[in-house]
């Protein structure tokens, strides 16, 4: 994760997103994985592939309001407005004063 993390920060997206589909062949599971994974996928146009990996990273339990925010926005550019809203106003819940959320 790190070194996607740097790759990414560096402006290397379409690597960081190699190394990232290469560690989940063996974490596939892992929801910080997914997560990284499946934001790194939305910001790069791979709808489909984000929304799988969102919805391994969404965790009921620990909610992140980055996973539910790119679910809403994976959502929306798939053209599911309705169900998008649902995850848009639950992110707004989670983290009603962040900046990404309410700009």
């Amino acid at each position: 994760l790190g070194f996607a993390r740097s790759l990414k920060a560096s402006g290397d997206k379409s690597k960081a997103l190699a190394v990232l589909q290469e560690a989940s062949l063996v974490h596939g599971n892992n929801k910080e994985l997914a997560s990284e994974y499946g934001r790194l996928a939305l910001e790069l146009d791979q709808i489909n592939v984000a929304k799988k990996l969102l919805a391994i990273a969404d965790d009921p339990a620990e909610p992140d309001w980055r996973v539910i925010m790119a679910r809403g926005t994976a959502l929306a550019k798939d053209g599911q407005y309705k169900e998008a809203i649902t995850f848009l106003s639950r992110a707004l819940v989670i983290a009603p004063d962040h900046p990404s959320i309410v700009n």
